[in-house]
Formats: structure tokens, sequence, C-alpha cells
């Protein structure tokens, strides 16, 4: 049997914690991506395991399939949060979190602001 090996993200970037095979002992390996928050997004329709990063100073969030700026097409009687599936969970967890976003630079799609 192998070891268990987790991403953790914390506000001074990602770790990576591998165990033994009796997850009795934990090597840490880190911090990656320093200057990078990562942040589990709550609640999400699309995955359970969703994460989004941000970049305090640039005021900057990335995130995969919440939000895709350019990749629908809105009725013109859509709310915001309708034109994409997660885009109101995601909005809510920004909330949450006080993050001052600026702009999304998303993983499928445009940046935009």
């Amino acid at each position: 049997m192998s070891g268990v090996r987790l991403l953790v993200g914390t506000h001074k970037g990602a770790f990576v914690l591998t165990s033994d095979p009796k997850r009795q002992q934990w090597k840490v390996d880190g911090p990656h991506f320093t200057g990078w928050e990562i942040y589990h997004i709550k609640g999400s329709l699309h995955s359970s395991g969703m994460l989004m990063t941000y970049l305090p100073k640039e005021k900057i969030l990335t995130e995969g399939d919440l939000w895709t700026p350019g990749m629908v097409n809105p009725k013109p009687i859509d709310r915001a949060y309708q034109r994409c599936c997660d885009a109101q969970n995601l909005c809510d967890n920004i909330k949450r979190l006080n993050l001052d976003v600026d702009r999304f630079a998303p993983i499928h799609g445009r940046v935009d602001t």
C-alpha cells in the first residue's frame, strides 16, 4: 500500500504533504507558488474539489470553469449569475473571503475585469 499525498493551500502558498504507507510520518514540501493565496471554493456545483488562486498585490483571481468570459452567449434577460452554471457561487466565495479582485484570469477564456 502506498502513502497519501495532499495538496494544502494557504496564504503562504501551496504545500505538498506526503505520508509513509502507515500514515504515521509525514514529509512537508513547500511552499510552492509563494505570493499566491490558494482557496477551496465551497459549495461548487461543478466539483467539490474546486480551487481558486489569488494574487493579492496584483488583485488577480484565477479559476477554472466557474466563470468563463466570452465563452457563453447570454440571453438579454439573463442575470449575470445565470450566464454560467457556478458564477454566483464563485462571487459568494470571493465575498466570503473578502478578496479585492480587479481582474479575473480564468483557465479558459480571456482575462476580464
